[in-house]
């Protein structure tokens, strides 16, 4: 439970910060646009807090879903969940797809 609590309160801090940079607001094609930038820019600062706030984004499901499920079999499908979550959104981001 401590590091699912860690980890949100980490992912709060750099999509704060990386807001703070890139006065990015709650508008997802503006977000999504400056994901996108990344690939060419991740050496500033701004860009770097907004990575590290994606990855910690996908890391979420993940950890709070084995925070409640791991003594159970249910693990098995929360890292399914994971990881179709995390091709979907990665696919969805930096490849513009859709589907």
């Amino acid at each position: 439970m401590l590091y699912a609590i860690l980890i949100s309160i980490l992912f709060s801090i750099f999509a704060y910060l990386a807001n703070e940079k890139l006065n990015i607001g709650f508008s997802l094609p503006k977000i999504i646009s400056e994901l996108r930038k990344i690939k060419t820019n991740w050496k500033t600062i701004s860009y770097l807090y907004l990575g590290l706030a994606y990855i910690l984004f996908m890391l979420l499901p993940l950890v709070w879903g084995l925070t409640f499920y791991l003594q159970s079999d249910a693990n098995v499908v929360v890292v399914v969940i994971f990881l179709t979550w995390t091709y979907n959104w990665t696919r969805y981001i930096f490849l513009n797809s859709k589907t």
